[in-house]
């Protein structure tokens, strides 16, 4: 899911969180790229990226809890992150 995102937009951007074993954690940015971004916005609905960064640069706020999935690396064939 997205949260925190832009006023008017707001399901259209935001901190990316997963759910995992009852809990919703972040999804850390550390090696994001734009082929991540395409590969969570296919999985959403949302069709191609148009952006991605870290979350707090665009204003998101900074997640809290756990950090459930970090160094995310897709290849760009992936269904949703895994």
């Amino acid at each position: 899911r997205l949260v925190n995102g832009a006023v008017g937009v707001s399901s259209i951007s935001g901190r990316i969180e997963i759910y995992h074993d009852g809990e919703w954690g972040t999804v850390c940015y550390n090696s994001f790229d734009a082929t991540d971004g395409h590969v969570v916005c296919g999985q959403l609905g949302m069709g191609t990226a148009l952006r991605q960064g870290h979350a707090v640069s665009y204003g998101f706020a900074q997640g809290s809890g756990r950090i459930w999935m970090d160094y995310v690396a897709c290849t760009g064939s992936e269904a949703g992150l895994r």
